[in-house]
């Protein structure tokens, strides 16, 4: 994939009380390189599989978002709360 050396990437799923799901992404390569690791698991938590998820609600935890450009790539400019990511399409905190 063009890193310089072996990239050896670890991710851990992590249940924690109350009823809140972990994701921990880590990556170390033999030589300095630029990784940027993501995940796009999707869990049906209702009747494991069976039926839809469009009754499911979610709630993100987090202040702040990295718009991206035309080809998808982080600006580096975080948009923070509270105004910018209540407001965007990202507004997920309380649905």
């Amino acid at each position: 994939m063009g890193f310089p050396r072996a990239l050896d990437v670890t991710c851990t799923y992590r249940l924690k009380i109350p009823g809140t799901l972990s994701v921990e992404l880590t990556a170390t390569c033999e030589e300095p390189t630029l990784c940027n690791l993501t995940q796009h698991s999707y869990f049906n938590l209702d009747d494991g599989g069976a039926g839809d998820i469009l009754d499911h609600r979610l709630m993100l935890n987090a202040g702040a978002y990295l718009p991206v450009d035309g080809d998808l790539i982080p600006t580096g400019v975080a948009l923070h709360r509270p105004h910018r990511v209540r407001t965007s399409p990202l507004a997920h905190e309380h649905e």
